[in-house]
């Protein structure tokens, strides 16, 4: 018959060591953590407000960009070409709708 490994003694330094460790997972509240990961219902429902806030914070921060870069484009003069371009893409869309009425 195989005999089992002989576990180590468990010292007062461990002891003490276990007890500290676990004093910070209580800090940190891992076991709230845990439970909220296990938790499908709230793992959705935490990633669905999390999706939602990113995106609004995508459009503030895109409306900033575009802001700001229009306000420096509006202190050197505009950019005409810009119209140029635009007046070139409507004419070109004008003349595919009269090839090809719907």
């Amino acid at each position: 018959m195989q005999q089992k490994p002989k576990l180590p003694e468990i010292t007062p330094e461990d002891i003490h060591t276990i007890k500290t460790f676990a004093g910070y997972l209580e800090q940190i509240k891992f076991g709230q953590y845990l439970e909220n990961q296990t938790n499908l219902g709230k793992v959705i429902w935490f990633n669905l407000l999390a999706g939602i806030v990113r995106g609004f914070g995508y459009v503030i921060g895109a409306t900033l960009l575009i802001a700001i870069f229009s306000i420096i484009i509006s202190w050197l003069g505009g950019l005409p070409w810009i119209g140029e371009i635009v007046a070139k893409i409507v004419e070109k869309v004008q003349e595919y709708q009269a090839q090809n009425p719907m």
